[in-house]
């Protein structure tokens, strides 16, 4: 029941990006095991879905159309199983009518695109026990320029230096990585003092991080640490071994048994704030947490975090955090591809779908929030107007989002 809950909990809190911001930051708050929320979340997904379903319909061949259909379900699912566990039940079954939805649709992907990394993938992603599949290294071997895919090759390659390193290069040399994504992860990793350690989950500032630094050999001495994975004590020893400190234990009354999702958030926040808590106290190595966190886990350390932009620093003394936020704001940051890009991401040739971008450049707002209101109390209007300036140019720009979404950014920075 752990390993089950653990599964979909990374299915939500990563797949996410499948949906629009609005819808992200409504699904990934502290409440997001909450019944009420998962229905929420259910019925939100099921609007993407059809209109996914749509697509499919109108042109069987188009890839991009199934994957996005098949990630929709996928979270999907995932939401009812949550919404079938229960004390009394064991092994939790996703409804019927999701089960038959993608047995249509793996039988539509048959017919319509077989042969395709795609098909593939997604079979893998639905196997039924006893069914034969193409292994993922076999793929990989097949369709090894498969764009489309290459985040999936990616996140399979994370344990696996050499290949991630050979997938990113020629990811990054075939000229169809975001180069937003970039800029948005330079900046990040440029705030970072050295041999930082920087905690993140599976957004998508993930594979620009990676990619800067196994494509363009930068930030070598940086070393990310995906935290969502830091549940089992197998994946916590690996980070400890690397990283060459003790390795962790709980506490004997540290161990908190559940049987429901609303329970694993007792036992995940407890879980996450000990282990980090154990790393920063042994590692003496800056430690820092990325912007696009999660609010569940941002709750469960939320007094240590200091921010000082896109990161944020895990501290458990305070100190001038505003004075670093600046300094990055003024003299760290690459800003000027928020105002103005010259590299047009078509939907057809990359792995991602443009408005992804607009969800990572949207998280400058909350980052710089406390230092727009700090350069208008200090009357320095020539970098409160540029600041301004920029985040309203960023809220402009977020065309995926939705007139009351803008709406809710502007207000937020009128202060």
């Amino acid at each position: 029941m752990m390993k089950t809950i653990k599964y979909l909990l990374f299915i939500l809190f990563c797949c996410c990006g499948t949906l629009s911001y609005s819808q992200v930051t409504s699904a990934c708050n502290n409440s997001i095991l909450s019944p009420d929320s998962i229905v929420s979340m259910i019925r939100a997904t099921r609007d993407l879905v059809d209109q996914y379903k749509q697509k499919v319909k109108e042109n069987p061949k188009d890839e991009r159309a199934w994957i996005q259909y098949s990630g929709g379900l996928q979270i999907l699912k995932g939401a009812s199983l949550l919404q079938s566990m229960k004390p009394s039940v064991k092994y939790p079954t996703p409804s019927i009518d999701i089960q038959k939805e993608v047995d249509e649709m793996l039988e539509g992907m048959k017919q319509n695109i077989p042969n395709t990394a795609t098909y593939e993938i997604t079979r893998n992603s639905y196997m039924k026990p006893g069914e034969k599949r193409m292994p993922l290294n076999e793929i990989m071997k097949k369709w090894p320029d498969a764009v489309l895919h290459y985040p999936t090759y990616f996140a399979a390659s994370l344990s696996n230096k050499e290949r991630l390193k050979d997938i990113c290069v020629r990811w990054y040399q075939s000229g169809k990585f975001p180069s937003q994504q970039l800029n948005f992860a330079y900046n990040e990793l440029a705030s970072a003092e050295k041999d930082a350690i920087i905690f993140m989950g599976g957004c998508f500032d993930l594979f620009g991080m990676r990619m800067l630094q196994n494509a363009k050999d930068m930030f070598k001495d940086k070393k990310i640490i995906m935290y969502p994975f830091l549940t089992d004590s197998m994946s916590i020893d690996k980070v400890t071994e690397e990283l060459k400190i003790p390795k962790y234990r709980k506490e004997k009354n540290d161990t908190i048994s559940f049987s429901s999702p609303e329970d694993f958030v007792k036992s995940y926040s407890s879980d996450l704030k000990g282990v980090v808590g154990h790393i920063a106290k042994y590692t003496k190595r800056p430690v820092y947490f990325t912007i696009t966190m999660d609010e569940l886990a941002k709750s469960a350390i939320k007094d240590s975090l200091h921010p000082e932009g896109l990161l944020m620093r895990y501290r458990s003394k305070s100190y001038d955090n505003l004075a670093v936020m600046r300094r990055n704001f003024e003299t760290v940051y690459l800003m000027d591809y928020l105002r103005q890009s010259f590299y047009p991401d078509t939907l057809a040739a990359t792995a991602f779908d443009p408005k992804a971008n607009e969800v990572l450049a949207l998280y400058y707002i909350p980052a710089f929030k406390a230092l727009l209101q700090f350069y208008k109390e200090s009357e320095d209007q020539n970098h409160y107007d540029k600041l301004y300036s920029l985040l309203r140019t960023i809220i402009d720009n977020a065309k995926s989002c939705s007139k009351e979404v803008r709406e809710q950014y502007l207000k937020s920075i009128n202060i």
